[in-house]
């Protein structure tokens, strides 16, 4: 499951779904996201690609 979430090809539709439609999310998505992440989704009102690499390590990191 985290090699496929992880895959660039499925982040990069992810990514280019969430830059386009950013009200996707509600609030505590985008809160659990970013903690996931170790940061925000959004700098300056725009949104900031997830990368695959960090996305994986943030997914297998034990919480």
């Amino acid at each position: 499951m985290i090699e496929r979430l992880s895959n660039p090809e499925v982040l990069g539709s992810i990514d280019a779904l969430l830059e386009s439609k950013p009200e996707l999310l509600e609030e505590w998505e985008t809160m659990a996201l970013s903690d996931i992440l170790g940061r925000s989704l959004f700098m300056d009102g725009q949104f900031i690609p997830i990368e695959s690499d960090s996305f994986k390590d943030a997914l297998t990191i034990s919480r």
